[in-house]
C-alpha cells in the first residue's frame, strides 16, 4: 500500500534563468524548509527545517555558495 502523498504548495517562489528556489511552510509545525529546482523541474536540493525565515535564508546562501566552487 502506498501512503497518499499531501502535494503542498510553495509559501514563495523565485524563477531564475537556470531554476527555481521554492520555500515552503510547514501547516503542522510552522517551520520553514526549501528545494532549489532546475529548469526541468527535477529537485536538486531538499533542505532541513528551519524555525526561523532568517536561519533559512542563511541556509539558502550557504547552499548557494558551496554550489559556486562545485
Amino acid at each position: 500500500v502506498v501512503p497518499e502523498t499531501k502535494v503542498v504548495a510553495p509559501f514563495k517562489s523565485y524563477k531564475t534563468k537556470s531554476g527555481a528556489l521554492e520555500i515552503f511552510k510547514s501547516d503542522a509545525n510552522d517551520q520553514f524548509y526549501f528545494h532549489i529546482k532546475s529548469r526541468n523541474g527535477r529537485i536538486l536540493c531538499a533542505s532541513e527545517t528551519y524555525t526561523r525565515m532568517e536561519n533559512l535564508k542563511l541556509g539558502v546562501a550557504a547552499v548557494i555558495k558551496i554550489c559556486r566552487y562545485v
